[in-house]
């Protein structure tokens, strides 16, 4: 089995706490109580307007990706999630010419499998010709500075992984800009709705984007309809309600927050958290002695499929209360 399978969304028995998933559930509640605040901007479209069900340009629809250029100046393609926007990019950075392509470790799960399906090969920093950056990191929550991501784009192109580029998981005093030569971003962590599917490219060089919108076109014929029209609602209604983003934003970073303090209740012989220089929805810990999480029925992922044993990656994008609970059971439960 590949890691990449190996995150798969699973079912388990419904007395186990599962904090593997990426999923910012906090993220989500939050969001959900600011668009209450307003009335429920999720318009649906009539199951009767055909055209609003049709195929749409492979780019997306026009009056999401019009939305999302008018935000970040530069052309925009929709992806069925964040994943397919990387393969995309990655998939235009060989049709360019390139063959090998740098990420760090440890490295989201299905970087090599995406690596290697768009015919590029990995190498070492020093004699790659592309580069992946993804900030802050997906599984420890690494974070690098916007300087320190520009650098990386003096040594060749750059896809900026920014699924986590936003105001909830930065640190508080960096903000999110233009990075790298295409930066993807995924609606699943900016605003809690996994299910959606919702990614997209931000191609800022021109030179890649009909590459990337021919994967598109080729791999899946574009993005649901139903899911870029909710996508679009939100889109707009933070745009013209920007007190709410920011009251969204605060309350999800300080959900995450809050559950991340509650880190220094585990046994050091159970969990020991890395420290993170970054607001992660994830707790990156080495791997104790004493750790039987099975037997706690918590359910979390080991560091060998993010390229770096001895550790476990937890979910903390829970509310406090279901965090306090896993760490009680992973304590309480000690080989």
């Amino acid at each position: 089995m590949s890691d990449n399978a190996k995150l798969q969304k699973v079912i388990l028995p419904p007395d186990v706490l599962d904090l593997s998933f990426g999923e910012p559930v906090v993220v989500m509640k939050a969001l959900f109580k600011q668009l209450n605040c307003f009335g429920n901007p999720f318009k649906m479209p009539n199951l009767y307007d055909l055209p609003k069900w049709t195929y749409q340009p492979a780019a997306g629809k026009p009056d999401f990706v019009g939305i999302l250029e008018e935000k970040y100046g530069a052309r925009v393609v929709v992806c069925n999630g964040a994943k397919q926007a990387l393969a995309a990019a990655l998939y235009a950075f060989r049709k360019a010419g390139l063959k090998s392509c740098f990420y760090d470790s440890p490295y989201y799960p299905a970087n090599p499998s995406i690596i290697e399906s768009v015919g590029l090969t990995w190498a070492d920093q020093s004699s790659a010709d592309s580069f992946l950056i993804t900030s802050p990191n997906n599984p420890c929550g690494k974070n690098l500075s916007n300087i320190d991501i520009t650098k990386w784009c003096h040594k060749g192109p750059v896809v900026h992984d920014a699924a986590y580029y936003t105001e909830i998981y930065l640190p508080q005093d960096q903000i999110p800009i233009p990075l790298g030569h295409i930066q993807v971003f995924s609606m699943s962590k900016m605003y809690g709705l996994s299910g959606l599917r919702i990614g997209y490219a931000v191609v800022y060089d021109e030179k890649y984007y009909k590459d990337v919108v021919d994967y598109i076109e080729t791999t899946t014929a574009g993005v649901s309809t139903a899911s870029q029209d909710i996508a679009r609602n939100i889109e707009l209604f933070f745009r013209d309600n920007p007190k709410y983003l920011a009251e969204f934003q605060r309350e999800a970073r300080e959900a995450i927050a809050k559950s991340r303090n509650l880190l220094t209740l585990l046994d050091p012989d159970v969990l020991q958290p890395e420290p993170c220089d970054s607001n992660s929805m994830f707790a990156w810990c080495k791997t104790g002695p004493k750790l039987n999480n099975k037997a706690a029925k918590v359910h979390i992922l080991p560091g060998e499929i993010f390229g770096k044993p001895g550790y476990m990656r937890l979910n903390i994008a829970y509310p406090p209360e279901v965090i306090a609970e896993a760490i009680k059971r992973l304590n309480d439960n000690k080989i």
